[in-house]
């Protein structure tokens, strides 16, 4: 591996050699031949499924033992005239950064976030291709409307 600054004035791919060890990798390899001289650091020593210190906690969000747990929103739980928003990590940048920089002329519609809504869900609420929206809940708001790829009862917010 070169100094920084040759890496840098240089600007070349530098070609990592592969470590013919990572492709035999067994997780828990030592545990797995022999678990008695090998103990996880569980307080069994082995794989746990159910973990009784955590359960002692008691607290109602967080058993013992993995389980799905309804979260406080969700489309399971909306009423009929919510819509569920998702929020997937932005194709042009990282999250906030690089919001300033030219690649939001590529996505921005009219200056703004878009966002895409299933075409059933968009007649229901008297909402047309290109029209500016305003999504809000407790937690905030955004709006603009683009054509629909998203799910009945779904809104994706790039």
């Amino acid at each position: 591996m070169p100094p920084f600054a040759e890496f840098w004035q240089a600007n070349q791919l530098i070609e990592m050699p592969e470590n013919p060890d990572s492709e035999r990798f067994i997780r828990f390899a030592d545990f797995r031949r022999d678990p008695q001289a090998h103990p996880l650091k569980t307080a069994s020593g082995k794989i746990e499924i159910f973990s009784q210190r955590i359960a002692d906690y008691a607290y109602p969000d967080c058993p013992g033992h993995p389980m799905w747990l309804a979260p406080d929103e969700w489309q399971g739980n909306a009423e009929p005239e919510q819509l569920q928003v998702l929020s997937a990590h932005p194709a042009h940048r990282l999250h906030s950064q690089l919001n300033y920089s030219s690649l939001r002329e590529l996505y921005a519609v009219a200056n703004r976030e878009p966002v895409t809504i299933h075409p059933d869900d968009a007649q229901t609420r008297g909402i047309q291709d290109g029209d500016t929206v305003r999504l809000w809940n407790c937690a905030g708001h955004a709006g603009k409307f683009l054509p629909a790829r998203s799910l009945a009862r779904e809104l994706n917010l790039a």
